[in-house]
């Protein structure tokens, strides 16, 4: 027999050899193990200690803003400066009034385009831990998806020419139970590193 502890409960779950390399569902949580082949004499110990590790944070990455939008990050940049210092100079050499008015809307808008984007990318993150990669997006509401390491089926980077030479990409990730892609990230910064980071722990 092969005795495993459940990557969620941290259950002991008993199970057939024959049943080596397959996946069994926790009689105690539902959750989806995999079912290791039995380690030799000297490695019992290290076994019984990777499977007991508590979930920790390997990486917290997310969306990035000027390296994946340059042009529209400097365009709103501009309207903000240039719209300050156009009041400004109004101001200083006595224009009329609707020429400051009209230079801070412009400034306004650009200011609130920066802020709305922050807080989008703030809102949105790609966490990966030693058991699972999880995406969460909203900062009032909050919606997240996660796929254990475990289960995964398919690791999908995709990236233009452009996004090629700014290092960023869209991170896609399926599990064996899911036909479609249940995270799906754009402008993740560094996409091949992540995927590097993942493949490592699904190794383990």
């Amino acid at each position: 027999m092969i005795m495993l502890t459940c990557d969620k409960c941290e259950r002991p779950i008993e199970v057939a050899d024959d049943q080596a390399g397959t996946k069994v569902t926790c009689p105690h949580c539902g959750d989806v193990n995999v079912v290791r082949a039995p380690t030799a004499p000297s490695d019992p110990a290290r076994e019984r200690t990777t499977a007991a590790e508590p979930e920790r944070r390997v990486m917290l990455v997310r969306p990035a803003m000027f390296r994946a939008r340059p042009g529209v990050f400097l365009l709103l940049l501009a309207a903000v400066l240039g719209g300050a210092g156009g009041a400004a100079y109004v101001a200083y050499n006595h224009q009329p009034a609707w020429w400051a008015w009209a230079c801070l809307v412009v400034a306004a808008v650009g200011l609130a385009g920066l802020g709305a984007w922050k807080v989008a990318t703030m809102g949105a993150s790609l966490e990966v831990t030693n058991r699972r990669t999880i995406s969460s997006r909203g900062l009032l509401g909050r919606e997240t998806s996660e796929v254990m390491h475990a289960d995964i089926r398919n690791l999908q980077i995709k990236q233009s020419f452009w996004q090629r030479i700014k290092d960023v990409g869209e991170v896609g990730i399926s599990s064996s139970a899911q036909d479609d892609i249940e995270i799906d990230m754009k402008d993740i910064p560094r996409p091949y590193h992540v995927r590097d980071v993942i493949d490592a722990y699904r190794k383990v």
